[in-house]
């Protein structure tokens, strides 16, 4: 007889070639696909986690670019007179076409160092790749600070 998960476990289920699992968030099903049933195991543990530190349902529908538009009309108020423009041309040449439609619960460390390969393959500056990650990581700082994230992936 199969054991059953406990309350608040979530569920996992095996779905043609693929393991589905499921966790209740603010009275949503959250669902995800996974090749392995461990990687279904991992994914409900780290959302566990990250649902101790805050997270709703709310916060795991908001993409890179939603946030971003307004973490940026925010910061361009507190910036110098010349650098908060500067953060929205970065934003808007390089980090939003590349990342923008991720939602934030979804964003890895693989994708942001997928796009800087990306822009040193097109003959982008290091220093404007730096400054890149640098405006990116402070976003990231902010939205872990507001509860969307766990963790910063571009820490």
């Amino acid at each position: 007889m199969a054991k059953r998960r406990g309350r608040n476990e979530g569920s996992i289920w095996r779905q043609g070639g693929f393991w589905r699992a499921a966790i209740s968030l603010d009275g949503h099903r959250v669902t995800r696909s996974f090749k392995t049933k461990e990687d279904c195991k991992a994914w409900i543990r780290e959302l566990l986690n990250q649902i101790d530190e805050g997270l709703t349902f709310n916060s795991i529908q908001v993409t890179l670019s939603e946030f971003m538009e307004g973490w940026l009309s925010v910061q361009t108020a507190r910036l110098r007179r010349k650098t908060g423009p500067q953060y929205q041309q970065i934003a808007r040449d390089y980090i939003l076409p590349n990342l923008g439609k991720y939602k934030l619960k979804d964003l890895r460390l693989e994708h942001i160092e997928s796009v800087y390969r990306s822009l040193i393959k097109k003959g982008v500056g290091s220093r404007t790749v730096r400054y890149v990650h640098s405006v990116l990581h402070r976003c990231l700082n902010d939205a872990q600070k507001r509860g969307l994230l766990g963790y910063n992936p571009a820490h």
